[in-house]
């Protein structure tokens, strides 16, 4: 058995932070089913709206592309996880559909969570879209960590083949940077929407988006 724990404070990667201040700590990637059974139960114990995930597809390389990598951070820290290791993806595909979370940019991820495994999120709260509720000439998710962070994050994997075994620390470190700060950035961006009154502009954006994603899908 592996102690849940294990999963996200396994090692630390120097250089890289979490929240803007806390060093993160995380484990190799998650690429054995025992592992993704344990990752789940930490995943499902966090609070509703308080988990961050994006994807990397091999797009760039591939004629059919499919998810190659999945982020995934919360309260407590991030981790990667490798659906080209796991064979049956079900205890993560069945914790998507039940959960809300919180991504960046997001049309993409649910046209490639719907091809892989004919499910959405039950919500996805885009920060993309509240930074552009509030006026953000700049919305892509390195020039808002750079806003709320002044952290300058690199683009070196932005078209790295993410099928190749294995990942090079710089993949890695530019794909956890993909999660790190999006929570402590949510807070405050839901903060702003809240004090110009636009939440609900917010939240009924993000509602139509998964309505017209399903659509595309049927």
């Amino acid at each position: 058995m592996i102690a849940p724990s294990a999963l996200f404070l396994h090692f630390q990667l120097p250089g890289v932070r979490i929240h803007g201040s806390i060093p993160l700590r995380c484990n190799k990637m998650i690429s054995e089913k025992e592992e993704l059974l344990e990752w789940r139960k930490r995943a499902a114990a966090q609070p509703a709206g308080r988990v961050v995930l994006d994807l990397e597809a091999d797009s760039l390389h591939r004629y059919q592309e499919k998810i190659c990598l999945i982020q995934y951070a919360d309260e407590t820290g991030s981790c990667l996880i490798d659906p080209l290791s796991i064979e049956d993806m079900g205890p993560f595909y069945n914790w998507l559909k039940e959960t809300e979370v919180w991504m960046h940019g997001a049309d993409y991820d649910m046209s490639l969570f719907q091809i892989a495994w004919e499910t959405l999120p039950a919500m996805i709260w885009d920060t993309q879209t509240a930074a552009r509720l509030l006026g953000f000439r700049q919305f892509g998710l390195a020039a808002l960590v750079e806003h709320f962070h002044g952290i300058t994050l690199s683009k070196s994997s932005q078209k790295a083949d993410w099928a190749r075994r294995p990942l090079s620390p710089t993949m890695v470190t530019y794909a956890l940077n993909d999660v790190n700060y999006m929570l402590d950035m949510a807070d405050k961006l839901t903060a702003a929407l809240r004090e110009k009154g636009r939440m609900g502009w917010f939240e009924e954006i993000c509602r139509h988006s998964m309505e017209r994603a399903r659509e595309r899908h049927l």
